[in-house]
């Protein structure tokens, strides 16, 4: 009987000590693919933000390009022409470019 009781006793006592080193192993494994994933996640983050910062500033840069060709025209530079006829020369070119 003794002899089952200290294989008991052992037994039980190598159980514990290996949930124990299971939970460890589980919290380290945890906390480790916890940053890893926040990682990638700013990292991710960052790079959408960039992108579409790229987007926008090509977009912009496409509205100067329109914008300083139209204020090359002639009639636009004129201060002798009337704005109605400014005006009336740029809807065409409004109704043609969605970017203006």
């Amino acid at each position: 009987m003794a002899i089952n009781r200290k294989r008991h006793d052992s037994f039980l006592l190598y159980g514990i000590a290996a949930a124990l080193v299971g939970l460890i192993a589980g919290i380290s494994i945890y906390i480790f693919v916890r940053n890893l994933l926040i990682n990638n996640a700013q990292s991710s983050l960052v790079e959408l933000a960039r992108q579409g910062a790229k987007q926008v500033e090509n977009q912009l840069n496409t509205q100067f390009i329109i914008l300083e060709s139209l204020s090359s025209l002639d009639v636009i530079k004129d201060p002798t022409q009337p704005w109605s006829e400014k005006n009336g020369s740029l809807k065409p070119s409004m109704n043609s470019n969605s970017q203006i």
